[in-house]
């Protein structure tokens, strides 16, 4: 009788002793409980599972017993075990035990234990459903400008990597970057299209020549094709004759560049005249002319000579508008008619 030995529940076995052609009875007990057999063999349907003491004594025709043998039956279990996962859809189907799994459930595997028992495995499947990442625009951004950094979380929380890894503003168009998440996470690739621009030059209306220490012109904060910016030196100085250089910058967030403008400062001219008189009283007086020697044009105030009066009157010249010109006077004398004595 072969012992230990190992069987499986449900399993029916004979154990066997000596010759059966010797006379000879046995007494078999099974965890000291005698069985009915009285011959060399016990057949045993083991029903539940457990560890189980065998004894055999032999009893010959001449009235000896043989010496008590005894060993141990362990009988194991059909086993069972149940794994739960949770899977991505992403990585479906995929093969276990010979099934392919293309979506949620139980799936049961069988296969004998190491006792070459029955058992099952249970696989409890769940899905996890796919993310797509979020991620935020970016450009149109400027040719040869600075690149923002590509976010490597996107904005729904998916660690990953870009391909290409950084923007290139070298040349324009447009590209796309695609953004693949990190493993362990149930997301899938996303792109994003970045549009290189060709950069804009502000054009500017151009300034002067204006007067020394005249009202200075104001910069304007907006090109005539519409970009904004501020300039340096912020104000237009007049106080100094000669040619500055004002520099344009566009606002961020504007595909422009810097420009300049001149502004030239000239000194002012001082109207030269002719002088006129003395004049007679009450003789016809000249026309106060309207163009200086020099050649500013202008007004007068008052506007014509009085001859009525006599006595010196000063006249005052005003230049006309958008001439770098002071204001002058002339003087006019009038004197008394003489009577001539003889």
């Amino acid at each position: 009788m072969a012992m230990p030995d190992n069987v499986c529940v449900g399993t029916t076995k004979t154990y066997q002793v000596n010759d059966p052609s010797v006379p000879s009875t046995y007494t078999w007990t099974i965890d000291g409980v005698i069985q009915s057999s009285t011959t060399n063999k016990l057949t045993v349907t083991w029903s539940s599972p457990g560890t189980y003491l065998i004894t055999v004594q032999e009893h010959t025709a001449a009235g000896c017993d043989g010496d008590l043998q005894s060993g141990y039956v362990f009988v194991h279990p059909p086993s069972s075990k149940i794994i739960d996962t949770t899977v991505c859809e992403l990585k479906l189907p995929f093969n276990w035990n010979g099934q392919e799994i293309s979506s949620s459930g139980q799936f049961i595997a069988s296969f004998k234990n190491i006792w070459g028992c029955d058992s099952t495995v249970t696989l409890i499947v769940t899905l996890t459903t796919q993310i797509t990442p979020t991620l935020a625009p970016i450009g149109p951004l400027c040719q040869n400008s600075t690149a923002p950094v590509l976010p490597t979380t996107s904005i729904n929380g998916i660690t990953g990597t870009w391909s290409p890894a950084t923007i290139n503003t070298a040349t324009q168009g447009s590209t796309t970057y695609t953004f693949t998440p990190d493993d362990g996470q149930c997301a899938t690739p996303a792109t994003i299209d970045v549009v290189i621009t060709d950069q804009v030059t502000p054009t500017l209306a151009p300034i002067g020549p204006l007067c020394q220490n005249s009202s200075s012109a104001s910069l304007p904060t907006t090109s005539t094709n519409n970009i904004t910016g501020t300039w340096s030196p912020s104000t237009v100085n007049t106080s100094t004759v000669g040619i500055t250089t004002y520099t344009f910058t566009p606002d961020a967030g504007q595909c422009a560049t810097p420009v300049t403008i001149d502004i030239e400062i000239t000194t002012q001219l001082t109207p030269t005249f002719a002088p006129i008189g003395p004049l007679c009283q009450n003789s016809s007086a000249p026309a106060l002319p309207l163009t200086s020697l020099n050649g500013i044009t202008g007004t007068w105030s008052p506007a014509a000579i009085s001859t009525t009066t006599q006595g010196s009157t000063t006249y005052t010249f005003t230049p006309d508008a958008g001439q770098c010109a002071n204001t002058a006077t002339l003087t006019v004398t009038v004197t008394p008619k003489q009577t001539p004595t003889f």
